[in-house]
């Protein structure tokens, strides 16, 4: 088992779906119960479902077990949310074996639910409130779930293989759940960043990378940003098209690569540029008091210290005159 990572997300929760087709949508202002399998004690009205309970869907996906599916929470007091709210991924018909990914006010949580004992695989903090939207990406063992502007995705070594998504609800302060969409994965890769298009900026301890902004394939729920890696190693995530990189020693010769990353997995092949980092600046030869200063005894030598050393402190005071020894105010006042 993996630990989770948190990873920037490249879109804020508003606008998760911009441009993405899902295969189904219902804003539940009734339950249809030829596309959902309803568990516990749930009711719908104009502004969603409220209740104790869960919908799991019954509408097939295209990609089978991988999908993109969120929904919206609602408060009956238009503030932050009072009860808890889960999206179901790969769940069994009761919801009793299944991905379950649940918000309140304080945390999101992702759990494994294997025949209703539930094990708590990653969380996050989390601000629920009116309008807050919840998503998860569900791909082979990979699970990624969103919180405002950050997500993180999770690795499951034994991924439960199959199931349906959906919705649940625990609230008896009359919130709703609304807007649900669910939609295939696209396993198509965004288009590579051109080599030749990244410009690179060197100092002795730094590397500044730029490069035009890449696109996603037409079909994907769109970019995840970019993420680096230096000679093999991963250095990280960036939701713009710049790194930068102050951890290189001057003189060595770094290699970047640079993968666009979709927000439902799949990278792009890497922009590759290698990056000779300059020396650092020249240091002349010294001589004398200067080169003495310079040697190695000279730097580990302790501060002599006893009688014969003035131990007193000197400071400024309020009316601009100096306290303190009268040796180093005299220095001081020859501006020594």
């Amino acid at each position: 088992m993996r630990t989770a990572r948190l990873l920037p997300a490249l879109l804020a929760a508003a606008a998760l779906w911009a441009g993405y087709q899902p295969t189904y949508k219902d804003n539940l202002t009734g339950i249809d119960s030829s596309k959902w399998k309803e568990n516990g004690s749930l009711s719908a009205a104009s502004n969603g479902v409220t209740g104790n309970g869960s919908l799991i869907s019954t509408v097939a996906v295209p990609t089978g077990g991988d999908y993109d599916f969120g929904m919206t929470v609602h408060t009956a007091q238009q503030g932050a949310c009072t009860g808890s709210y889960s999206l179901y991924g790969r769940s069994n018909a009761s919801g009793t074996t299944a991905y379950v990914l649940t918000a309140s006010n304080g945390s999101i949580s992702l759990y494994r639910v294997m025949s209703g004992a539930w094990t708590l695989l990653s969380w996050m903090p989390y601000h629920c409130e009116d309008g807050t939207t919840m998503r998860l990406v569900v791909r082979g063992n990979t699970l990624t779930f969103w919180s405002g502007p950050n997500a993180a995705t999770y690795v499951d070594a034994t991924p439960i293989t199959a199931g349906q998504p959906g919705v649940g609800i625990s609230s008896s302060e009359g919130d709703t759940i609304a807007n649900v969409q669910i939609g295939p994965i696209d396993y198509a890769p965004p288009a590579p960043v051109a080599a030749s298009s990244v410009e690179v900026s060197t100092a002795a301890n730094r590397v500044d990378l730029r490069w035009p902004e890449t696109a996603a394939d037409a079909n994907s729920a769109g970019l995840d940003g970019y993420i680096i890696y230096r000679d093999g190693v991963y250095l990280g995530r960036t939701r713009t098209p710049n790194w930068l990189d102050l951890t290189v020693f001057p003189g060595e010769s770094v290699k970047y690569s640079i993968y666009a990353a979709d927000q439902h997995g799949p990278l792009s092949a890497p922009a590759t540029v290698t990056v000779q980092v300059p020396e650092g600046l020249a240091v002349s030869a010294v001589s004398g008091a200067e080169a003495n200063l310079r040697k190695p005894e000279a730097r580990t030598t302790p501060v002599p210290t006893g009688p014969s050393v003035d131990q007193r402190e000197v400071g400024v005071r309020p009316t601009g005159s100096y306290w303190g020894a009268q040796a180093r105010t005299s220095i001081y006042s020859r501006g020594i």
